[in-house]
């Protein structure tokens, strides 16, 4: 593997683990609602996220290599056809808009955490959004860059604390409804951040130099989210019998673990509530400027101020209402993704 390859390896890595472990994943509120509530059985779910990821990134990648695509519309009209894309458009920019939502909401929930009303946090964030999307988007890329080792680092310094934690900090009676449904779960978790990870991935298109960064690239970003996932798993199974109701466990859970981890682990989350709103939000701006011709500064102000009654609704139940809504619309993208290639051929045989 040359130079060239290792680089586009390392982007592809960075892009596609800083798209998922956004604010839902480092809150640790998609673990819970995806994995935790299914017991162990959820630590199966999270390892065959990783191999769908895997296979999801490198089928995509190879797409985008051996077709020359560089566009959503023409990814899909290859894959699905073009009576299909009009569809899957909709769903993709629809989750955009949901997953900014949930940030603004959750920037509400990580206030309450430190005794201030989230409907300060809900409006600060939407305020700040505003003022990003009024500035552009230069810079983005290098702040995601910082961001998603902090990101990283966070989630492993508070979970390694916690797993060390005394036993009887997390130790209480309760139950916690235990079921064996993960496997609808995994795909559904993986479904619904695909939806959006094409938008990430077609980029990158120039730093696809050979089928093996395609490869590796899926590899390794598969391989990584599903060891970050354990980490999370493993500290909220630990805690669960406290979790019920928790806005945002992992940030319940690093009080546990005292000041430092409490205000590291919140400053990391809020960080990554910042870059995930702004990306999903501009993706949608700019769906709506192209759209509809609106211009800029009343497409961020509609956006922005429509988020914020839309936040008042909790970012739990958001996450756990919306992803799921998303992950059963987006089964239908991974299916033409995975399966638009075979499609194709048996049109064409058929000819």
């Amino acid at each position: 593997m040359t130079k060239n390859d290792l680089a586009g390896v390392m982007s592809i890595f960075m892009c596609c683990v800083g798209s998922v472990i956004g604010a839902g994943f480092a809150s640790g509120q998609e673990i819970m609602s995806f994995f935790v509530r299914y017991g162990k059985y959820g630590a199966v779910g999270i390892a065959l996220c990783g191999g769908l990821f895997s296979a999801y990134v490198y089928t995509v990648l190879k797409k985008i290599y051996v077709s020359d695509i560089d566009d959503f519309r023409g990814y899909f009209s290859d894959v699905a056809g073009r009576g299909t894309v009009s569809v899957i458009e909709m769903i993709s920019y629809g989750f955009m808009l949901a997953s900014f939502c949930v940030m603004v909401s959750g920037s509400g929930a990580v206030a309450e955490q430190f005794s201030v009303n989230k409907i300060y946090g809900i409006l600060f964030m939407a305020g700040l959004c505003f003022f990003v999307f009024l500035k552009g988007v230069d810079g983005m890329v290098a702040v995601n860059a910082v961001m998603t080792p902090l990101i990283i680092i966070g989630i492993f310094v508070v979970g390694i604390m916690s797993t060390f934690e005394s036993p009887g900090a997390f130790a209480g009676g309760g139950k916690i409804k235990i079921t064996d449904n993960f496997l609808s779960s995994a795909i559904m978790y993986v479904s619904y951040n695909t939806v959006t990870l094409i938008g990430v991935l077609l980029p990158l298109k120039n730093k696809i130099t050979s089928r093996s960064v395609a490869v590796f690239g899926g590899i390794s970003s598969g391989i990584f989210l599903a060891i970050m996932g354990l980490v999370l798993w493993q500290v909220l199974w630990r805690g669960r019998y406290h979790l019920e109701g928790a806005e945002v466990p992992m940030l319940f859970l690093a009080r546990q673990s005292g000041d430092f981890a409490r205000y590291m682990y919140g400053t990391v989350l809020y960080m990554a509530m910042i870059t995930t709103a702004v990306s999903s939000g501009f993706a949608f701006l700019n769906f709506l400027k192209e759209r509809f011709s609106v211009k800029n500064s009343i497409a961020a102000a509609g956006i922005c101020a429509f988020s914020v009654p839309f936040s008042l609704l909790g970012f739990a139940n958001l996450v756990d209402k919306l992803y799921r809504l998303f992950g059963i619309l987006g089964i239908f993208v991974l299916i033409m993704v995975f399966f638009g290639g075979a499609r194709k051929k048996c049109l064409k045989s058929l000819c």
